[in-house]
């Protein structure tokens, strides 16, 4: 898992999964998943799209699809829990494996007004049960 804000100025967070989804055109495998947020060209408003991109992880050199998520997003902000303490980058330049959590931020625009949404998941021990 990596996360944070590119070398392109761009929010983002990849990893890898066993969930497929029904857009990819298989159900399961392992895949690489990278979700950002990015200007559209033919978008005037001012407003960043969060996209979504998926390519195997068993198959080398395939494509990754991407799509669209959603459109009118005005933030995005992206943390990661690690030994109680939140970080804005992951990995950060102490430590290693996945975080303990991921916190995301973000506001987008519903019918003109800015809608804030915050979320977070824990992130599995490698090896849990």
């Amino acid at each position: 898992m990596r996360g944070g804000i590119d070398d392109r100025g761009i929010p983002f967070l990849a990893l890898a999964t066993t969930a497929g989804t029904p857009r990819q055109g298989r159900s399961s495998g392992s895949a690489l998943v990278r979700y950002e947020l990015r200007q559209e060209a033919d978008d005037t408003s001012g407003k960043a799209s969060l996209f979504r991109s998926e390519a195997s992880d068993l198959v080398e050199g395939e494509p990754a699809t991407t799509y669209r998520m959603a459109r009118g997003i005005e933030t995005l902000r992206l943390r990661f829990l690690s030994d109680g303490e939140w970080q804005d980058e992951w990995p950060p330049d102490t430590g290693f494996g996945p975080p303990q959590a991921v916190e995301v931020t973000l506001t987008m625009v519903i019918d003109e007004t800015s809608v804030p949404f915050r979320s977070a998941f824990e992130v599995p021990a490698i090896g849990a049960n």
